[in-house]
């Protein structure tokens, strides 16, 4: 190495690279695919939401008839309704309180 060069290997880091300008009709049309993909990710997610949800209240509503509602249930079957109820309202305030919490 010549004298009064900098060694400037090993000293940054990342890539560098070079592109075409982006057409102005070109990123119109990625920000609206983009745009659609956030559209299409959100119904995905509300729809697994409610598909839950309408299980989970299901789920509770037969379980709530079993265990409290029911005359000819068994013993053994209350207590298995009750522990299902008590998981579903442990479950629901965990979710309300970490909705909360996270804000």
């Amino acid at each position: 190495m010549p004298a009064g060069a900098n060694d400037l290997t090993g000293r940054f880091t990342g890539e560098v690279s070079v592109k075409p300008e982006e057409h102005p009709d070109d990123r119109a049309l990625r920000l609206k695919t983009e745009h659609r993909q956030a559209v299409i990710a959100d119904f995905q997610n509300v729809a697994i939401f409610i598909t839950l949800l309408i299980a989970i209240i299901f789920v509770g509503a037969l379980a709530a008839y079993e265990g409290i509602l029911d005359p000819t249930a068994t013993p053994d079957s209350k207590r298995w309704a009750q522990t299902i109820l008590s998981a579903i309202l442990a479950g629901g305030i965990s979710f309300v309180v970490g909705r909360q919490t996270k804000k």
